[in-house]
Parts: C-alpha cells; structure tokens; sequence
C-alpha cells in the first residue's frame, strides 16, 4: 500500500508504511477504520523502538510499553505525546467509548502518526528527508464515477419502486378496511 507521508519507512519497515498508507487511504471512507490502522501504526513502531534498543519487552498493553522507564528516557516527550494520542483515539474507535470518529479527527492523528515517522525515520534509519511537511491525502471516491452514477440510477430506481408499492399496499389495506366494515 503506497502512503503519501511514509515510505521514507518503506524499506526497513514496510509494515508500518503500509499501515499509514492504508491509513490515508480510509481517513475520508472509513475514519474510525483509518484510527484503528494509526493505533497499530503506534504498536509496530513501539515494537521497532524496543527492537531497535534490544528493551526487554513486557506482554503488556500499548500504554504499558509507552510507559516504560527506559522507553520513555529514549522517546522524547513531544513524540510520547503524539504516540498517546493516537493510542487513545484508537481505542475509541475500536471500543466506541466516544462519539464517532470523524474525518477531521483521523486527519489530525495521521498527521500525528506523520510526526513520530519522520523522527523515527530521522533517528534509526538515519534518512535525509527530501520533505518532511505531511501531506492531506486526497480525497478519493471509494469507486470510479460510472459506478457510482450507475448505482445512484439505481437506488432512485428502487426508491420509486418502493414507493409505488407503499401505494399499492396503501390502497389494499384500504379495500380491506372497507370490505370489513
């Protein structure tokens, strides 16, 4: 999966620029989906942080490895910060705990994701960043424009069918009404 903002990672970390392509790609079609990817995105990129520095890792949740003394001496605060906020609003898309997640929002933790990408790209992979600004990921039509017409054509085909059978029935329950009476 091909991302605006992180195949700087691609090459040593392919999972994690897929995640954030795949990310990009649901931000508009499926923002809670795209919050979900960006949680996953934090887990493999902690997994990587603790790998690289060869930390004993515990079994623990996302926060308990965030909180990690060791870890949290290595990650500098503004980092941590951006690895907690995407963590949350993961988890309030996965668990529903919060209203839904909007564009606007998954927008906002990609571009959070972005930030701790570019440092880790900077830090582990020793990259020069020919462009390090986040890029808004288009919007795309999850299908191509005939499609859609075709289908539009198709739900205002069944919206009229349905009605004119409301008719139909409307008018038998009257008959039937009458006959009983």
């Amino acid at each position: 999966m091909q991302s605006l903002n992180f195949e700087v990672l691609r090459k040593d970390y392919p999972e994690l620029a897929d995640l954030g392509g795949f990310a990009e790609q649901y931000a508009y079609s499926d923002p809670a989906g795209a919050a979900a990817k960006l949680r996953t995105f934090v887990r493999v990129l902690t997994f990587a942080i603790y790998a690289h520095y060869k930390l004993p890792r515990s079994s623990g949740t996302n926060f308990v490895l965030l909180e990690g003394p060791v870890f949290k001496s290595l990650v500098r605060q503004d980092v941590l910060d951006k690895f907690h906020s995407i963590r949350k609003t993961g988890n309030d898309a996965l668990y529903g705990r919060v209203g839904p997640i909007t564009q606007d929002i998954a927008l906002s933790r990609l571009k959070d994701a972005h930030y701790p990408g570019k440092w880790w790209a900077m830090l582990a992979l020793k990259s020069d960043l020919v462009s390090d600004e986040f890029k808004i990921p288009p919007v795309q039509p999850s299908l191509p424009p005939e499609i859609q017409k075709r289908l539009k054509e198709q739900e205002q085909l069944l919206e009229k069918t349905i009605a004119e059978q409301r008719m139909c029935g409307s008018n038998t329950t009257k008959s039937r009404r009458r006959a009983l009476i």
